[in-house]
This record gives C-alpha cells, structure tokens and sequence, in this order.
C-alpha cells in the first residue's frame, strides 16, 4: 500500500497512551515519529549476515541495530503496521523486527522455503512470489502472510516460474518483474497479480532484460533500477506507466551493480548495496529524484552487501 511519510507530533492528553508494540508513553512527553530505511541481513562475500544497519535520511548518517536472529542471505523483507518482516533465504524463516524496542520475535515459518524471491505488501499482508530452493529450479509459487493471525496461505501461481525477481504494488495490484528461470537467463517479464481475483495477467515486457533488479514504485510508476542481464552489470532505470502499460528510459544510476534493494522515501527512490561492475560487495547509496530526473550519493551503508532485504519503518523518538 502506499505511503505518506511524514513527521508527527503526538502530545499526549491522557494519563497514558500506549505504542502499538504495548510501550507506554508518560502524558508529559512528546514523541517524534520518524521514518527511517533499515537494512538487514544479506552476503559480504564472507559469509550470511544478521546484519541490521539503520539510515536517517534527515542527518544522512547509518546506526547499528539489534542483529537478526537467524543470519541469511537471500531473504525478502517488508513492512507492515510499522514491524518489518524479514522471510525466507534458503528456508521459511519468518522473523519480525520491531524498531520501537529494537527487538526480534519468531512468527510462523512460510511453508515454502526458498531465497531470491519477492516479497510485497499490500492491504497488510505480505505477499510472497517466486524464488527458488536450490539456485537453478525456480519456483512460481505465491504465499501470503497475515500478521494479525500469524498464518500462511496459498494463492494463484504466478504464471512465469523465476526467481531473483523484484516487485512493487500499486493501486491494489502487484507487478512482478525481470529475473531468471534457470539461474543463467535473464527475464523481461512484467506479470501481475489481483489480490482481489486472484488471478494473474500479463503486461508489457521490460526494454531491457535483467536478473537481480531492484524496483520501486512511486507517483502512480514503477522503477526498474540495475541488475544483471547475462553479459554486464547494470546501471540501466526503465519506468513503467501502468496507466499506459508502456515503459521510458531515464537516467542511468551512477554505480552499476545487481542484487541491490530500492526503496522509496518521501518522493524519493534510495538504490542500496548489492554487487558493483568491479566484483565489490557495494555498500553505495545512491536516491533518485523522479521529479528532476537526477541522482545524489548520500552515506555509504557501514556493510557492503547483496542479497539483502530493506524496508521503510516509523521509530518513535521521546523528545
């Protein structure tokens, strides 16, 4: 579903009021809210991550946060009702992170495990798509997550297998695009799915081929940001118009690399991490202002890293 960001000013007017993670919150206090990108888990060419990093897009710096349980690479992460979910790499590991008390809890494993599939949520639910179990067979399975009754169930497949896809939702309806079936070609497949019919179309193909893509979706379009397209490591941002079912070429990101994340922010799409055109974990953050068609280095992330997840969540700040 889409998001607003913004800042909020709670005073509190009764003897208390209690956060939805139960924290309760004295009357003479007030809390500032503020949204915050965090980055979690993935490979550093070492080895699987547990690693939580958090952005501040107001001072443009990046703090540690409690690690994961369960380092792994290759997970999905999402957001819902200001926990993020991280699922998945590898096995059906649910784990959810709270950045209120920065602290993790266990939740009911997704009956597929997999790793480099997509995760989106919409409505508050958490839809998981594609993947794979062993780095060649790719998977169209589709599994959705409710939070507010920790239980998994099974939807339409997607109708082309793949993994190491990306996918965003807009206007109630999720786009699934790019990857691989075999784990060597690249896919230009745009398909999507209505959480309403539970059925699946397909869209026009994306210009350019690619794998480990990242996109975003912000003002009613959908960003399709580098990736691997069997030959180079991409620096390529296509825009799809769901309006129009046509996609446009925009500028280039400056630092090539795949299995990156996107995210937006405030109007703004921030392109994190992943594998750069000279064979380094990258730890680049790079934001793209769709309104001017340009691009900004902030900080880098302390960890470079691929196959990671990130997500946009509110933490509460007593003033």
């Amino acid at each position: 579903m889409k998001k607003k960001y913004y800042f909020i000013i709670m005073i509190i007017s009764f003897f208390f009021n209690t956060g939805c993670d139960g924290t309760a919150f004295d009357l003479t206090e007030e809390v500032n809210s503020s949204f915050k990108i965090f980055a979690i888990g993935g490979y550093d060419g070492v080895g699987d991550l547990s690693t939580v990093e958090e952005y501040n897009p107001d001072t443009n710096t990046w703090s540690s946060k409690a690690s994961m349980p369960t380092a792994r690479a290759g997970l999905a992460v999402a957001e819902v009702d200001g926990m993020i979910y991280a699922i998945g790499g590898d096995d059906g590991t649910v784990e959810v992170y709270n950045p209120a008390t920065n602290t993790w809890s266990s939740k009911a494993s997704m009956p597929t495990g997999r790793f480099c599939f997509a995760a989106v949520e919409f409505d508050e639910m958490i839809y998981a798509i594609g993947g794979s179990n062993d780095g060649t067979n790719a998977l169209s399975t589709v599994e959705v997550y409710n939070p507010a009754t920790n239980t998994w169930s099974s939807k339409a497949s997607m109708p082309t297998a793949r993994f190491v896809l990306s996918a965003a939702e807009f206007d109630g309806m999720i786009y699934a695009i790019g990857g691989s079936n075999d784990g060597i070609n690249a896919l230009s497949t745009v398909e999507v799915y209505n959480p309403v019919t539970n059925t699946w179309s397909a869209k026009a193909s994306m210009p350019t081929v690619r794998r480990g893509l990242a996109v975003a979706e912000e003002g009613g379009k959908i960003y399709a940001i580098g990736g691997y397209d069997g030959a180079e490591i991409l620096s390529t941002v296509e825009v799809y118009n769901p309006a129009t079912n046509t996609w446009s070429s925009k500028l280039s990101m400056p630092t090539r690399r795949y299995a990156l994340v996107a995210v937006e922010m405030d109007g703004r799409i921030y392109a994190i991490g992943g594998y750069d055109y000279n064979m380094n974990f990258s730890s680049a953050v790079e934001v793209y202002n769709p309104d001017s068609n340009t691009w900004s280095v902030k900080a880098s992330m302390p960890t470079g890293r691929n196959l990671f997840g990130a997500a946009v969540a509110k933490t509460l700040l007593k003033m």
